[in-house]
């Protein structure tokens, strides 16, 4: 795979997660009704936030364990957590309310491709 695909397919959801967090912050009607439907995008867009902590974490446990045979194990768990908050983010997106929607599910479809990619060891 193209170093600069994977360099572009890391850093997108970055910089749409922080999009979205801009928007959401300078938006006028944060809580629109129904506003169950507008916490339910939040809590997605701190979904894929969550998402993206433990994607680093994995990236530095995974410096500090090279030696270790039993890697595998912990990548595993990290990939289960994120990939939950990537389905929630995604069903967030499609469910909530906001202008946010779509860079939600940019940033949790792109999240996924990440974890995709790392699990067949591209990354």
């Amino acid at each position: 795979m193209n170093d600069g695909l994977v360099f572009l397919l890391v850093i997108t959801p970055h910089i749409v997660l922080g999009a979205a967090w801009v928007s959401w912050g300078l938006s006028p009607v944060r809580f629109q009704p129904p506003r169950w439907r507008t916490i339910f995008l939040l809590s997605g867009l701190v979904a894929c936030s969550l998402n993206l902590a433990i994607l680093w974490a994995c990236v530095i446990w995974l410096k500090f364990r090279q030696n270790d045979q039993f890697w595998w194990k912990g990548i595993d768990k990290f990939e289960a957590y994120g990939v939950c908050l990537i389905g929630f983010a995604t069903l967030a997106a499609v469910l909530g309310k906001g202008r946010e929607r779509p860079l939600v599910l940019i940033v949790a479809v792109t999240g996924f491709l990440i974890w995709a990619i790392g699990h067949h060891g591209i990354l």
